[in-house]
């Protein structure tokens, strides 16, 4: 039984959109959680060279706010913006996700796992990125609180000035699904949407699945690293 095979039967819905995976996305190499700047710098770097800048880089699951730096070197260009989105207190709700084992590539093999992370998790004490000196850029802008409330207030005065990179590391399905359905009369093709669990197919996975079928959207893989697990995905 060969690995398309094998997808049909576990996920008879998804398996054509696990499968194009392999053979879109650039690899661009593992994650190593001992070097996440460097790892998330190569992403970031590969993205901006196949985006125009100026960009609006909007991300949601900002943290200590590495990414967030990451993104601000590969983006150079001085009118690009970036607004980094979180409570900065942690996950609202406890994260159950799934990995199905499966391959990225013939030599990259996903064991089966459960993941959990309580209410709470991630908590940075509330500080943001700027307030605690890991953001220095002064092109971001971070915007506090939960993304229902903050992001559609957000919306009401935004007016994008180049193409949007979207960076959902925001690891629950309800808001990534919220984040996606909120900012689809703004996304437009060729714009890039980043995912940092999208092998979890309880999580970012679905709800990305989900908001391609509901508003009848495309697009395509064009790089992952952490062996299948952060992606970039470009809407065309």
């Amino acid at each position: 039984m060969n690995q398309q095979q094998l997808m049909s039967r576990v996920w008879p819905d998804w398996s054509s959109f696990l499968t194009t995976i392999p053979a879109e996305a650039a690899y661009l190499g593992p994650w190593e959680a001992s070097r996440r700047e460097e790892c998330q710098a190569r992403m970031f770097d590969y993205v901006a060279r196949s985006v125009a800048e100026p960009v609006e880089y909007l991300e949601f699951g900002v943290g200590t706010g590495s990414s967030l730096r990451a993104a601000g070197g590969a983006f150079a260009h001085a009118d690009s913006r970036f607004f980094g989105f979180d409570t900065f207190s942690g996950h609202p709700e406890d994260w159950h996700g799934r990995i199905e084992g499966y391959a990225i590539r013939e030599d990259i093999i996903f064991s089966s796992r459960d993941i959990f992370q309580p209410a709470g998790a991630f908590d940075v004490r509330g500080r943001t990125p700027a307030e605690t000196g890991v953001v220095v850029d002064p092109r971001a802008e971070f915007i506090r609180g939960l993304v229902q409330d903050t992001l559609p207030a957000f919306l009401e005065g935004f007016q994008p000035r180049g193409p949007l990179v979207v960076n959902i590391d925001i690891n629950l399905y309800s808001g990534a699904l919220f984040i996606l359905a909120t900012l689809h009369n703004l996304v437009r093709r060729g714009d890039i949407i980043m995912f940092d669990e999208l092998y979890d197919l309880d999580g970012e996975f679905l709800a990305l699945n989900n908001y391609l079928k509901a508003f009848n959207m495309q697009g395509r893989f064009v790089c992952c690293c952490h062996d299948g697990k952060v992606f970039g995905f470009r809407i065309v």
